[in-house]
């Protein structure tokens, strides 16, 4: 009786290797990736999307309701406080910067 389940065992085993065997040759086709992404990339291009394109910067600042490119730090009026030498808290020197160009 053992012999007989040590011999149906390696059947068994011998079944899920070939059936594993076969399935990893079925999942794994030679250029399916490549096929997978040609299929992506023409599905992209029919909605209007490009990845291969550089993304275009961001204006980081809006003045009176219209967008403004970033001026250097460097020509940036920058006000300072009034016992300051300017080397206080940033956001302090931004807000002082905003008040002063709406006084202008």
């Amino acid at each position: 009786m053992m012999q007989e389940f040590s011999r149906e065992n390696e059947k068994s085993e011998l079944m899920q290797e070939m059936m594993g065997d076969a399935m990893d040759d079925a999942m794994s086709e030679p250029g399916s990736e490549e096929a997978q992404d040609a299929i992506v990339n023409q599905v992209l291009d029919e909605i209007g999307i490009n990845f291969d394109g550089d993304i275009p910067d961001a204006p980081s600042k809006i003045q009176g309701g219209q967008v403004a490119e970033a001026a250097p730090a460097a020509s940036a009026p920058v006000a300072e406080g009034a016992g300051g030498d300017g080397a206080g808290d940033p956001a302090v020197s931004e807000l002082e910067a905003r008040l002063n160009n709406l006084r202008r």
